[in-house]
């Protein structure tokens, strides 16, 4: 029974108080976020993180002071492996990419686990070089070059993936129906417009899974839109804006279904960006009905797609090896 490995990465979050400033700091001082010479980038990284630390704070606060990401990573990573174990000797590690466990710690409990092959899955399922770019260029760095590697880069159309979305989009719009015609808002993270023209190909995946979203739903004449949030510094970003296309859509007197399409795990953007902030202004801008789509989380079709991504890649493993 073949040894597998998987190394599942998200971009982390504090978890607790203290910690958060330490968080924004190892984000702000990652070269594929702000792109300077180490010292210019550190400096920045302190400055930015101390001033943002306050602010981070309050919305930490309302998911009781940490971040919810690693716990919902960790039920997805015992998941998958309960799958996988079917098939092969399997672990399923959690690596984040700005807090623990990081890579580096990871990959010495890969080592003692001794597997014949690593998969590296992201859960970012549209590519870009400033997320799941930057986790695996941390792990090139630490590898063992003699362990076989492959690589799930990125899944935007993948049927569990979509599937995990739709079906709690048409439930939700069962019930968003009853208070008029529905808007649904596809909520990606934004990216700057600079990086896309650098050749990032993040926004076009983006547009993959939105039209793949839609041609899943069982209402095909719903009228959606596709936007990006949680916008950050001075630079021009990609859009529209997630919140300008709610607060429109809220005076309009529309009722508002958010599916958030880029997270596959409970977040503070998912839960206190989009479940309280923009709630709150939606409310007040009069929308007749709001709610926000979960994210596909532990959701079988999701664990299903990853599972079978998975299976493909150690199936290639095994015949690249015949053929040898």
């Amino acid at each position: 029974m073949k040894k597998i490995a998987v190394v599942l990465y998200n971009m982390g979050g504090p978890k607790d108080e203290k910690s958060i400033r330490r968080f924004l700091y190892n984000l702000f001082n990652d070269p594929a976020i702000i792109g300077l010479p180490i010292i210019m980038r550190q400096i920045i990284a302190f400055f930015i993180s101390t001033l943002r630390a306050r602010s981070a704070r309050k919305i930490y606060a309302k998911l009781g002071g940490k971040s919810p990401i690693l716990e919902n990573t960790m039920a997805q990573a015992i998941k998958i492996e309960k799958k996988l174990s079917k098939k092969y000797e399997a672990r399923c590690f959690v690596a984040m990419r700005y807090s623990g466990p990081r890579i580096k710690g990871v990959m010495e409990e890969i080592k003692k686990f001794k597997p014949d092959a690593i998969i590296q899955v992201p859960l970012y399922p549209q590519f870009s070089f400033a997320t799941t770019g930057s986790s695996l260029r941390e792990f090139s760095k630490l590898a063992d070059k003699k362990t076989r590697v492959c690589t799930i880069k990125d899944y935007p159309v993948n049927n569990g993936f979509i599937n995990s979305i739709t079906k709690k989009i048409n439930s939700s719009h069962e019930r968003a129906i009853k208070h008029g015609r529905p808007i649904l808002i596809l909520s990606a993270h934004g990216l700057p417009e600079k990086n896309i023209r650098a050749g990032d190909p993040y926004q076009g995946q983006c547009e993959r899974t939105a039209k793949a979203i839609i041609n899943g739903l069982k209402n095909k004449d719903i009228d959606w839109r596709l936007c990006y949030q949680s916008r950050l510094g001075p630079l021009k970003w990609i859009g529209p804006e997630t919140s300008g296309e709610i607060k429109n859509a809220a005076i309009n007197g529309r009722p508002i279904i958010v599916a958030p399409i880029s997270f596959v795990s409970e977040c503070s953007e998912t839960l206190v960006e989009l479940g309280v902030e923009y709630r709150g202004m939606a409310a007040m801008c009069g929308a007749p009905f709001y709610e926000v789509v979960p994210a596909p989380g532990t959701d079988s079709d999701f664990i299903g797609g990853l599972v079978g991504l998975i299976n493909e890649k150690v199936e290639s493993l095994a015949l690249v090896k015949a053929a040898h």
